[in-house]
Parts: structure tokens; C-alpha cells; sequence
């Protein structure tokens, strides 16, 4: 086996320019995201706030409350059964309520406790409502506010608006990256894109999360702020060290594994050879022995690959390698069959036998 090099290799062509479709879609997306998330909010999370607040500060229905549909009344109402929705991901919870003899209606509970869980069907409960809709339901000394309850209203568009943030700013960085930078990187994920997304998606769920684990926006955005330090901090160690760690080639130091036995690996030949044929995802490796197969097991139709066929370096994929060729554990070593180039396609940890057998 030839030793292998920094230089470009066969089949190396200069950085391709991305498709313009997909970094524009990349772009349309970040920028729809952002302003759904803006919409979310500057407008539904306030208004939720804002009726939050009219809620607390609403007065008891009475001679002297005003309009009937802005003061909160409280009303007995009595239990006519309970119904538990289950879902793969959650469940729901919903009472059937009748007040003073009239029709009975559904209230879905926030929750099965405290209050869900502790009725029967024929107990009395007291019902809050407010601007027409039941907002809490209580038994004795509990209460429990249902999906409609102000005080929760705010929460979901919190946590979308915040959690889609992050993937927003991942989808734009990638359109610009792929549009303006992708010179810097043939590799098919290179680390300008793999780390920057990574980080956008731990922000967006940090962000989603911080609304459901604690009471108003402030609080939340603190939360959300304090868990993005660590990513960021981790974020930022990651550049500093494929910056540091770039050597200005791709070219992959992987030593040649000596080889006492044959064994089936899967791989890949690509190439205008004859032993590059389709299906043929199987390698069988051995002492002085590289064939391409069909089989899992390497026992039938091997296409022998000839001794003149010689490694030349081991690097990523590219984005210039055939659709498809290489998946997300996989690394390519760049080969010359005479003067044809030849790739041959596996996952990193099969590659020191594939290039013990290549050495023959």
C-alpha cells in the first residue's frame, strides 16, 4: 500500500457550490420560524398575560360587579363522570359536570391531581367561571385549574416562541454557511454546519422547556438564559478545537491492520471498474485478499479486487461523492486502479482491514 498523503487525491475536485434550492428553502424556513416565533411572542404570549392579569383582578360576581362576563362566579356543580384519554406521549382528563339540573358539559383538568384524581362520580364540586368558561374546578379546601385557566394560557406560545429560536438561527446559519462559506469545507458534514445545528437544537429544547418548568415569563427567559451558558460554553470549546486541530488537509491518519483471517465487512467500491457493481455492499478482507459481495456472510459472488489497485489516502466523505455513497459512520479511501480512481466506502472502524487487505 502506498503511503498515505496529504495531497488531494484522485477523484478530489475544489469545494462544489451547494444546490441554490436547498439553501434557499434552508433560508425561507429560518425566516418563517422567526417570525413565528415572533408572533408567538409579541402578540399571543401578551395577550395571554394580559388575560392572566384581568383574571386575578377580575371582582366576584355580585349587585355591584358590573358586566356578568367579566367578574369571576363561582357556581356548585355536580360530577357525572371522569374520562382519562390516553395517547402514546400523554393523557388528558376530563370531568362531566352538570350545574343546577341543566345539560351537562366537559371540563378537561390540568392534570390528574389534585383535584381530578380525589372525585366520584355524584360529588359536588364548585366551578369557576369567568368570560364564559370554566377556569378551576375545586373540592373542599383543593382546586385545579383546568386547560383554560389564565394563569397557564401563556406557557405554550412561551415555549414554542423561545423553542423555536434556536432551530430558526440553525436553519439561517446554514443557508448563510452553504451560500457564503461552503468553500471552506468539501466534507459532506463539516463541522461549520455539524456543531453550530447541534448547539441551535439544545437551545431550542432549552427554550421550550424553560416556560413549562416555571411560573411567568421572566422567570422563564432566566431559566432559559442559565441553561444556555453550558451550551454555549461547550459550543465555542468545539470551534476552538477544530480550528486549532485543522492541519489545512482532510487526509485521515488510519494505520493498515494486519489480517490473519478473512472476515465479511460492509463497504462499498465505487468506481468505472468491473468489480464496482451494484448491491455489492459487502467487502470480504483477508490476507492479500479484497473482494466485493452481495452476501452479509462473503460466501458467494465475490468480484475479486485486482493486486494493482492501491490505496492512496483515507478523508471524509465529500459532497462531491455519489448520492447516497457514504452514511454517517462511514469514511472513504481514495484509491488508483492503474490510472482509474476507484473509492471504497465503509464505516471508520472497518477501514484498518480494508486497507490491511488492500497491502496485501
Amino acid at each position: 500500500m502506498r503511503n498515505l498523503s496529504p495531497s488531494p487525491g484522485p477523484g478530489s475536485t475544489p469545494s462544489p457550490s451547494p444546490a441554490r434550492w436547498p439553501v434557499a428553502l434552508a433560508a425561507v424556513a429560518g425566516v418563517l420560524l422567526v417570525l413565528l416565533a415572533g408572533r408567538l411572542l409579541l402578540f399571543s404570549v401578551p395577550h395571554a398575560l394580559a388575560e392572566r392579569r384581568d383574571f386575578a383582578s377580575a371582582p366576584v360576581c355580585g349587585a355591584a360587579a358590573g358586566a356578568a362576563r367579566e367578574c369571576v362566579r363561582s357556581l356548585p356543580a355536580t360530577v357525572d363522570g371522569k374520562t382519562v384519554e390516553k395517547t402514546p406521549r400523554s393523557s388528558r382528563y376530563w370531568l362531566t359536570l352538570t350545574e343546577d339540573g341543566g345539560p351537562s358539559y366537559r371540563v378537561e383538568t390540568d392534570g390528574h391531581t389534585p383535584v381530578f384524581d380525589a372525585l366520584s362520580t355524584g360529588d359536588t364540586v364548585t366551578v369557576t367561571r369567568w368570560r364564559g368558561e370554566v377556569r378551576a374546578v375545586g373540592s373542599g379546601a383543593l382546586r385545579q385549574h383546568t386547560v383554560a385557566a389564565p394563569a397557564l394560557g401563556h406557557r405554550f406560545p412561551a415555549a414554542f416562541g423561545l423553542g423555536l429560536l434556536g432551530p430558526a438561527a440553525g436553519l439561517l446559519w446554514s443557508a448563510y454557511w452553504y451560500g457564503r462559506r461552503s468553500g471552506d469545507s468539501r466534507a459532506l458534514r463539516p463541522w461549520q454546519i455539524t456543531v453550530p445545528l447541534m448547539s441551535a437544537l439544545c437551545l431550542g429544547l432549552i427554550g421550550f422547556a424553560a416556560p413549562l418548568l416555571v411560573d411567568g415569563l421572566p422567570a422563564a427567559l432566566v431559566l432559559a438564559g442559565c441553561g444556555a451558558l453550558p451550551v454555549l460554553a461547550v459550543t465555542a470549546w468545539r470551534i476552538r478545537h477544530h480550528r486549532r486541530g485543522s492541519t489545512g488537509t482532510d487526509t485521515l491518519e488510519v494505520a493498515a491492520r494486519v489480517l490473519t483471517e478473512e472476515e465479511c465487512v460492509p463497504g462499498r467500491i465505487i468506481g468505472e471498474v468491473p468489480y464496482s457493481v451494484a448491491g455489492f455492499d459487502h467487502l470480504v478482507t483477508g490476507p492479500g485478499l479484497l473482494a466485493a459481495t452481495p452476501d452479509p456472510t462473503g460466501r458467494v459472488a465475490r468480484r475479486p479486487v485486482p493486486r494493482r489497485l492501491a490505496a492512496v489516502r483515507v478523508r471524509p466523505p465529500y459532497r462531491t461523492d455519489p448520492s447516497g455513497a457514504a452514511g454517517p459512520r462511514d469514511q472513504v479511501i481514495e484509491c488508483l486502479d492503474g490510472t482509474v480512481p476507484v473509492l471504497i466506502v465503509a464505516p471508520a472502524e472497518h477501514i484498518p482491514s480494508i486497507l490491511g487487505a488492500l497491502a496485501g
